[in-house]
């Protein structure tokens, strides 16, 4: 054997051992790539824990990990541990984009519904407008409202009781308190000024007539209306917005009682004061008929889930004595309780018109007993002689059971919106003035 082919001989073997190992690393995948591929999977898993049924995005770092297990899953699709990484890592994508369902025109007909509400008040708002405007003469109506009339160079008689028809007035936006009291203003020191008292009860009969209309059709108002009321006297006052004061200065104006609230092309609302709502908007003696549909009361053995979904019918139909109905009797009890049973409602409306139109039960927890003595015998009867059984049974209080949902909320599109809400229920033994003994929905509301 000449020196040249033993030379290639050694060079061959030298560089066998040399690619040896990469050989291996083809055939394995190394534990470098495989713990930080799942190092970077648990981020996105935790990520997805935290979500709680909503989506969220990967980030950069679900990316990168999402690379990795894309190559080594390439690489070595039959690898045990890889396909394991790449089950997981299957998992929290679908995670990632929420949950779906299918959202049926049954789910959405009350949202059909607020819009055919929306159109009938418009066609009433522009009627109730263009009746109003023309009943009135010219004599009573302040024109042209800027520059408006100076206090100190008219007869004040002349002015007290006139129309005014302000432009552009947002509420509670230009708002300011003074003397305890609330006011808008309206114009400028050039112009002039006009006060409108939001604590009247005329602007206050009109703005919850507005509220009403803005409920029964999913209205979005615009931020700024236009509002009409009658000249009632004459103030120095501070016009600002906001609470500070600095810079400010005091300017004589006409103070103006609101009557009316209109939204072109909208709603109108307008005082009423002998009403029990002390105000009605425009086709309200139509719709506030014809827009509740009647209800059964809830049956004493409906379930959780039955109840959640009857909750949120309420809101749908705004019932609110069937909203009311739901919620625990001890949650309604005093004033501050019943005024935030309104509060709660105005806010449970707005969600199911603007953010989900269904729900789905995620996951029930098991019921727990905060208060009583549970039913059947425990390891502690063992211990007890009988008296003290006896004494203990008519001496506890009243069973109450409480018991956790998870609650998943969905879109028009189906698609799961934020993550599961937790809402409590609670079942009493007994309550006061023959209550119904059955599931309440005592803490968690609004979703």
């Amino acid at each position: 054997m000449n020196s040249h082919l033993i030379i290639k001989l050694m060079v061959l073997v030298f560089s066998y051992f040399l690619l040896l190992p990469d050989v291996v690393a083809q055939e394995e995948p190394s534990k470098l790539d495989i713990a930080t591929a799942e190092y970077k999977l648990k981020g996105i898993e935790r990520s997805a824990k935290l979500a709680n049924g909503a989506p969220f995005s990967l980030g950069k770092d679900g990316t990168i990990a999402l690379e990795k297990i894309a190559a080594l899953y390439k690489a070595f699709p039959d690898h045990p541990k890889v396909k394991e990484l790449f089950n997981r890592a299957r998992t929290v994508v679908k995670a990632s984009k929420g949950d779906f369902i299918e959202i049926t025109e049954e789910m959405l007909s009350y949202r059909t519904k607020a819009d055919e509400n929306s159109k009938t008040l418009s066609r009433k708002a522009s009627e109730f407008w263009s009746t109003f405007k023309d009943e009135l003469t010219k004599d009573e109506v302040i024109s042209p409202v800027f520059p408006a009339p100076s206090p100190e160079d008219v007869l004040l008689d002349d002015i007290i009781g006139k129309y005014v028809f302000l432009k552009d007035i947002e509420y509670p936006g230009i708002m300011f308190i003074q003397g305890g009291k609330q006011y808008c203003f309206s114009g400028s020191v050039s112009n002039g000024y006009y006060y409108l008292d939001c604590s009247s009860r005329g602007f206050v009969g009109a703005f919850e007539a507005l509220k009403r209309a803005q409920q029964i059709a999913s209205l979005e108002l615009p931020p700024q209306w236009q509002v009409v009321g009658r000249i009632s006297g004459v103030r120095t006052l501070v016009p600002r917005i906001g609470k500070g004061t600095e810079g400010s200065t005091a300017h004589l104006g006409w103070v103006v009682t609101p009557e009316i609230i209109y939204v072109p092309d909208m709603v109108a609302a307008q005082y009423q004061a002998d009403t029990e709502k002390s105000g009605f908007y425009a086709g309200e003696d139509q719709l506030g008929k014809t827009s509740t549909p009647k209800t059964k009361p809830l049956a004493k053995e409906i379930t959780p889930e039955e109840l959640l979904q009857e909750f949120v019918k309420s809101a749908q139909n705004q019932h609110y004595e069937h909203y009311l109905e739901c919620i625990a009797p001890d949650r309604q009890e005093t004033g501050l309780q019943k005024n935030l049973m309104r509060y709660y409602y105005d806010i449970f409306v707005e969600n199911v018109f603007e953010s989900y139109v269904a729900i789905k039960v995620a996951r029930v927890e098991e019921p727990e007993l905060i208060q009583g003595e549970p039913e059947g015998e425990s390891i502690e009867d063992l211990f007890l002689d009988d008296e003290t059984k006896e004494k203990l049974k008519s001496s506890s209080l009243p069973k109450i059971e409480e018991l956790r949902i998870w609650v998943q909320r969905y879109n028009e599109q189906g698609r799961s919106v934020g993550g599961q809400a937790p809402v409590t229920l609670r079942r009493y033994e007994s309550l006061k003035n023959g209550t119904p003994n059955r599931w309440y929905i005592s803490f968690g509301f609004p979703f």
